[in-house]
């Protein structure tokens, strides 16, 4: 229960808020697993909810308090009946009541649905005839799609519900109008269907000098991978993040398209150094979420280019990118190829490589230190805490995709170092 009733001080009842239910919108015919995660509270523990009243003539008693504190999780039957509530209108839901593994059910789910709760208020009567009540909520949902590691649908919808003895409580009613409110958004249906592949964009082909070395041995590979860090970019969005790497000297720079989504005309970028730059996007490939970057003129550390198309199960690789925190910038992470899955006419490089929530657009580079792919998603729990269920998009796809011709020129490993 996140309420508690208390006794001795007697109130009127609270006022209660008004919300218009609306039927939900049918199902998509295709729809991605959902799962519904968790409900916090965004209102103050100890706050007055509302008024408990007892007898034949429903007289005030005493306040209803409510009992979890800002941010905590809202615990109960509550979230068991919006997924039973869900899964009647006709949506996959992964985490079913009762199930003692629905944290793991939950974390293969293509998208997580949250909430936030904003407002609430409860009045009850128990008296002879049996318990009434009214109830209303206010819930900031998001929906937060795994693969990419982001928030595709933000939207608030309110609930609103009285209940009379014998029947089920207001107060779960009224979440119940909540979400309805919430699957009669055209939006949330859009978001919720299955992915279509978009289009692939058309651009002239774009020569692009890169470099790549020799195979150095193993010795060498940790010097290749310090300068490996310095190619490694952060791009800045607000309170978040993505990475990139810079591919060429000149100052081009490969990142996932997701990781630059939304942005419009000249954006930040933080170079390995510290410095802040206004970069510009010069094209884009959602279908293959890859994306080209333009620095501004001037000599930069690439990192070299490996190839893809070599890489077998088992094969040594490397991460490189800022997670969850700007602190952990260029983080280096080692792992293994898990597998290799043909998807739309390109190879989804899977591998255990630690990556985590703001490394999307960094490197995945082969044993050598040669830049292979680019990281573009992965299961996560909470979808920010990765656990070693991540896809990276292979080399090849993406010149391929981005209609690039790179120009390929072999370096030796000192001089690449002292560039």
């Amino acid at each position: 229960m996140s309420f508690a009733l208390a006794g001795c001080a007697t109130t009127n009842p609270v006022p209660i808020r008004t919300f218009e239910g609306r039927p939900a919108l049918p199902a998509p015919a295709e729809s991605r697993q959902v799962a519904i995660t968790k409900l916090v509270s965004k209102v103050s523990h100890g706050a007055q909810i509302g008024t408990a009243s007892g007898g034949f003539l429903c007289v005030p008693a005493g306040p209803i308090t409510w009992r979890p504190g800002l941010d905590e999780p809202v615990t109960g039957e509550v979230l068991s009946v919006l997924r039973e509530e869900l899964k009647k209108a006709g949506y996959q839901v992964a985490g079913q009541s009762g199930s003692l593994f629905e944290e793991s059910s939950a974390g293969q789910a293509e998208l997580l649905l949250a909430g936030a709760i904003k407002h609430v208020t409860l009045n009850s009567c128990s008296g002879p005839q049996g318990r009434s009540s009214e109830s209303s909520v206010e819930i900031e949902w998001q929906l937060y799609e795994q693969r990419t590691r982001s928030v595709v649908l933000t939207a608030t919808t309110g609930g609103h519900a009285k209940a009379s003895p014998g029947s089920r409580d207001a107060h779960l009613e009224a979440y119940i109008v909540a979400l309805r409110n919430l699957l009669a958004q055209e939006s949330f249906v859009a978001a919720v269907g299955a992915a279509t592949r978009p289009a692939a964009p058309e651009y002239p082909s774009l020569a692009l000098a890169v470099v790549t070395i020799r195979p150095p041995g193993t010795a060498r590979t940790p010097e290749v991978l310090q300068h490996a860090q310095n190619a490694v970019v952060r791009i800045v969005r607000g309170s978040g993040h993505g990475s990139g790497v810079v591919v060429s000297a000149t100052g081009w720079v490969l990142t996932a398209a997701h990781a630059i989504a939304g942005l419009s005309g000249p954006f930040d970028l933080e170079l390995a150094n510290g410095q802040r730059v206004t970069a510009s996007l010069l094209r884009s490939n959602a279908a293959a979420d890859v994306a080209l970057i333009q620095l501004p003129k001037g000599a930069y550390p690439a990192m070299p280019v490996g190839s893809s198309v070599a890489l077998r199960v088992g094969s040594p690789v490397f991460a490189i990118g800022t997670p969850l925190h700007e602190r952990f910038s260029r983080s280096v992470t080692k792992g293994v190829v898990s597998a290799l899955r043909p998807k739309d006419g390109r190879t989804l490089i899977q591998s255990d490589v630690v990556v985590h929530a703001g490394s999307s657009g960094g490197p995945l580079l082969d044993e050598h230190g040669r830049v292979v792919g680019l990281t573009i998603g992965g299961a996560g729990i909470g979808g920010q805490i990765g656990v070693g269920l991540n896809e990276f998009v292979g080399i090849e796809d993406a010149w391929r995709a981005l209609q690039i011709e790179p120009q390929v020129s072999t370096v030796e490993i000192d001089t690449l170092l002292r560039r």
